[in-house]
This record gives C-alpha cells, structure tokens and sequence, in this order.
C-alpha cells in the first residue's frame, strides 16, 4: 500500500512542478496565450441537441502530464481496493465475528442445520448458534479435547451444512475449569463461513423452473396471439429481502405478455425467501404460448 501511495505523491509533486513552470513561462512570454474553442452536445429530453461553446486554456506538456498521471492513480487505487479486500479476508475468523453486525434471518436458516448434523454427538455441551457478518459461530463444552474435536468431524462432514457453508474454522480451544463445580474441560469455538447459505439463486431458479412446468404459460394463449420472448430478471432486495423483477423482451408489453407477468408476479408474492438470504439474480426467457 505504500507503494501506491507513494505512486501518488509522485503525481503530485510532477504536477506542481508542471504548473509552476507552466505559470513562469506564461509570465515571461507575450500575452498571446492561444486558446482553443470547443462544442460540447447536451441531449435534452423532449428537443434537439442543444451545443454549449467553452473555452479551455492548453498549456503544452501539461495536460499530457496530467493524463498519464490521472492513469496511474486509477490503477493504484484499483490495486489498493484489491488489497484493502484481501486483507479483510485473512483477518482471524474470532475477530471478524466479534466486529461484525449481528444477522438473526441467518441464525434462524443455520440453527437447525447445526442441530441436526451434531445431534448424534454425545458428551458435549453445545451454545446456541449466533450469526454475524458471514460467520457462524458455534460454542461446545466438552470433557476433552477429542470430544470436542467430534463436533467438528460431525460439522465438516454433514453434506447440507458443506453445500451451505463455504467452509469451516475453529480456533485452538481452551482447557478450562468451571469455577461452580470444580470440574475440569475443554472449550472450543467454531466458525462457519456462510456466504453461500446468504445466496438464494438456487431457490430463485427452482421458483422459475416450477412455473415454466405450470399451466400459467399456457393460460395466457387466449390473451392474443403475441409471439416472442419474455425476458425476465429476479434478484434479492437485501433491505427487506424481497424478489425484485425486471420484465421485457420482444413480448414485454404485449397481451399475452402482460398476461404472463401478471401471473409471473402473482407466484413472486406467494414465494418467501429463506431466512438469511442477502443476495440472489436470475435471468430467464419465457416462451410465448404461440411460440417465437
């Protein structure tokens, strides 16, 4: 990163050297500065192109300079933005839940998968499964450090919770002695990485597949004789969540058109996202009944 920034100090200081020599020539030459007239076109919305004439001073060398410089400080700040996301990846699991807000919807998705995969453990005492940023944290008490390295042989393994989760950490654990009873143990915490169990494409897809097999294309061939195609996209508003739809196409506007948007959107109301769901986008094309 500092190298970046150092890309940028150097622009500068170019730059202000540019000018200042610029300024010292302008001062010393005759008061001839050539200046260029330029056109610029303004679209309106209800009229013809509108021209607006502007003068622009061109020094020479200067706005060469100032081009290339423009051009490294885009890719620096590209390259710092690439870092700067990195960086936040390789930040220790334990830390980047304790900082992050917290997310009840995907509590709720990841609790019951959690339940099931470890409910065959015996012997071990597990918290209940708290959810922030895109971690899943889960606490266990055990005897001993195998018991609870049982739990994680049961997280890891579960084939629901690996094709929701885009992986597994745990943190060392920690032998400990519980003051109230004077008894002995082993605790250990395990993070779940959720970022796939936040993505409903596969629901959103499942949910267009379904009403293509309906009959509601199909109803809407008495509605005309439109032919062409629908195009659909479906995505995640994450605010609320919600399924938002756009709709065109060739047959967008159409009766038959508007007949299957109509029933399009009716199915999206009656659709409920799962719990946690932070993003999902779709595209689909519908068929005419009447064909293309």
């Amino acid at each position: 990163m500092r190298v970046y920034r150092s890309t940028i100090v150097i622009c500068l200081l170019v730059l202000s050297v540019g000018a200042n020599a610029w300024m010292l020539a302008q001062r010393d030459a005759p008061p001839t500065s050539s200046v260029h007239s330029t056109s610029q076109g303004v679209r309106t919305l209800d009229g013809p192109v509108a021209t607006r004439s502007t003068s622009v001073l061109a020094p020479v060398g200067v706005g060469d300079l100032l081009g290339k410089c423009h051009q490294q400080l885009v890719v620096a700040n590209q390259a710092l933005a690439a870092a700067t996301e990195d960086q936040s990846q390789h930040i220790e699991p334990k830390k980047r839940f304790e900082e992050g807000a917290r997310q009840p919807g995907m509590e709720t998705r990841m609790s019951p998968l959690v339940e099931r995969a470890i409910s065959n453990v015996s012997g071990v005492i597990h918290y209940p499964v708290e959810c922030r940023a895109d971690l899943c944290q889960v606490r266990v008490s055990a005897s001993t450090r195998d018991e609870a390295n049982r739990v994680w042989r049961a997280l890891t393994s579960d084939p629901t919770l690996r094709k929701a989760s885009d992986g597994f950490s745990q943190d060392g654990g920690d032998p400990v002695i519980d003051v109230a009873t004077g008894k002995g143990g082993f605790d250990v915490e395990i993070y779940l990485f959720t970022q796939s169990a936040a993505n409903a494409t596969a629901e959103i897809e499942a949910l267009v597949e379904q009403f293509r097999a309906s009959d509601a294309v199909a109803s809407c061939a008495s509605a005309g004789a439109d032919v062409g195609v629908l195009e659909v996209r479906l995505s995640v508003d994450p605010e609320r969540p919600t399924l938002i739809a756009a709709i065109g196409g060739d047959l967008g506007g159409t009766d038959v058109g508007r007949c299957i948007s109509d029933k399009l959107l009716a199915a999206l109301r009656d659709f409920k996202l799962p719990p946690g769901t932070r993003y999902g986008i779709v595209y689909a094309s519908i068929v005419s009944p009447h064909g293309e």
